[in-house]
């Protein structure tokens, strides 16, 4: 099993927005390690095939989870989204379990067990800030003798 674990691709995470992460904004994340592996292995001169799928379970750093089969892709596609209810920094966490069959020749068979992979990013949620801004309509509004007294008040 050593021998296979050493074969598995290495990945990461990726997420859109890569900055400026709002709450209650959704957020898209995929990862870079493939549904699918094959390799093959050398055991006792004697050429054996793995296969391998992927599952993929998500943590999202907040007490919510999501398991696929599916890496995620880029917006608008993504499968992988999620939203946050509150702003900090977030540890998320991919784990992949890898699971397959072997085959050598006509012979093949269940791999036993599971090969996991852990991958972690930290990202910040930030809340967004609200500012208040005049339109020209009401700045002129208030130009005008009528709206005097207003304009005072807003002034002071």
């Amino acid at each position: 099993m050593d021998q296979v674990r050493r074969t598995i691709p290495q990945g990461s995470i990726a997420y859109q927005p890569s900055s400026g992460i709002l709450v209650h904004e959704p957020v898209y994340f995929r990862t870079s390690i493939p549904q699918r592996f094959t390799t093959v292995i050398v055991v006792l001169e004697i050429p054996i095939e793995i296969e391998l799928t992927a599952d993929y379970l998500w943590n999202f750093g907040d007490g919510q989870f999501f398991r696929t089969k599916d890496p995620g892709s880029s917006y608008p596609i993504s499968s992988i989204r999620h939203s946050y209810s509150d702003s900090g920094e977030k540890e998320v966490i991919l784990n992949v379990s890898w699971s397959g069959v072997w085959r050598s020749g006509a012979i093949s068979g269940p791999i036993r067990g599971t090969i996991n992979q852990k991958v972690i990013k930290v990202l910040t949620v930030e809340t967004a800030r609200a500012r208040i801004t005049r339109s020209e309509e009401h700045t002129s509004e208030l130009q005008s003798p009528d709206h005097l007294v207003c304009r005072l008040l807003l002034e002071k």
